[in-house]
């Protein structure tokens, strides 16, 4: 088949349009590689540490983005960037899917600082919900490893939260040591491996049938939530004396387990070991004090504030109980 402008066959200048059409896609393509890897990515690498921890603005959410692009220079954070930004790094890694970040996340909770080994301890968990679906054979034990070393540190703070953190992260094998640590501890910390012990129970009966573990439901009146702090503190007596323990347990779980949708996951586990003294420390000074700024005619996002069903009395009116 020909034309007749010149004598050029039609094929021949449809080959040529298809092959105009594919230089120009081509170099589209070949533009948006090179944008995305040479100046999106340094731009996201460069701008990691604008943000606060605990605070997941545009500058996190572009170097999640990233992914596997941003890890190199996230895990060399690790070993060179001043405290601060170290926290900061490993936040972002522990957002992050992909096989480099569990050693990332071990190696910092054995950093010399406590705020990057207590922003380890969250990542951990973070890390954990991050990858249930498709973890790495042998993560989540090296996980519970480290978290169970931690649990024995003199830092309280490093101690409570690793404890938390493991009712979030181990298997149900683990439930029987939880419980002998029970028997051990005392204090606060005795709470809190029950809690852990308990959390843990209702999640490997939630994930039999594919589910998370319901959150503690919010009080719905003031006479609602003394009875649970009433029930809770019960709960903690039968702790104390060693009256069923699992059952006591996993009912203290219930009682006092965050809702997720309520806490930003970056101060999960602290206000966690708050929580389980009961609603009312929950929703105290103590727990309002780890929440992020706000602004300015924002609600806080815990039980008791505008979110919640009744209106309760300011954090400041109700302070936590005493430490038992």
């Amino acid at each position: 088949m020909s034309s007749s402008d010149g004598g050029v066959p039609t094929w021949v200048k449809a080959l040529i349009v298809v092959l105009v059409m594919g230089v120009l896609i081509g170099g589209a393509v070949v533009s948006y590689v090179y944008h995305e890897r040479y100046v999106e990515t340094p731009k996201a690498v460069i701008d990691r540490h604008d943000e606060p921890v605990g605070t997941t603005g545009p500058a996190s959410f572009n170097v999640i983005r990233q992914g596997g692009d941003s890890i190199p220079t996230l895990l060399l954070d690790l070993e060179n960037a001043n405290a601060k930004d170290r926290a900061k790094s490993v936040e972002l890694l522990s957002s992050i899917k992909d096989p480099r970040v569990p050693e990332g996340l071990l190696g910092a909770l054995r950093d010399k600082d406590l705020g990057v080994k207590l922003t380890a301890v969250t990542g951990i968990v973070r890390h954990t919900q991050l990858t249930a679906r498709d973890e790495v054979a042998g993560v989540r034990a090296k996980f519970a490893l480290a978290l169970w070393e931690a649990s024995r540190s003199t830092s309280d703070p490093l101690r409570r939260q690793a404890i938390v953190g493991l009712g979030f992260v181990v298997d149900k094998a683990d439930i029987e040591p939880l419980l002998a640590q029970v028997a051990e501890r005392n204090g606060h910390d005795r709470t809190l491996f029950a809690w852990a012990a308990g959390h843990a129970a209702r999640r490997a009966e939630a994930a039999a049938s594919g589910r998370l573990p319901e959150p503690a439901r919010l009080p719905q009146s003031d006479e609602d939530e003394a009875a649970i702090q009433q029930e809770v503190a019960s709960l903690l007596e039968r702790i104390d004396l060693g009256q069923d323990l699992l059952l006591s347990s996993r009912r203290l779980s219930e009682l006092t387990d965050v809702d997720q949708t309520l806490v930003p996951l970056a101060h999960l586990v602290q206000v966690q070991v708050i929580a389980v003294k009961g609603p009312r420390a929950y929703r105290g000074s103590e727990a309002e004090s780890l929440m992020p700024a706000r602004p300015s005619g924002v609600a806080p996002r815990l039980p008791g504030s505008a979110l919640a069903p009744h209106k309760a009395a300011t954090p400041a009116a109700r302070p936590a109980p005493k430490e038992r």
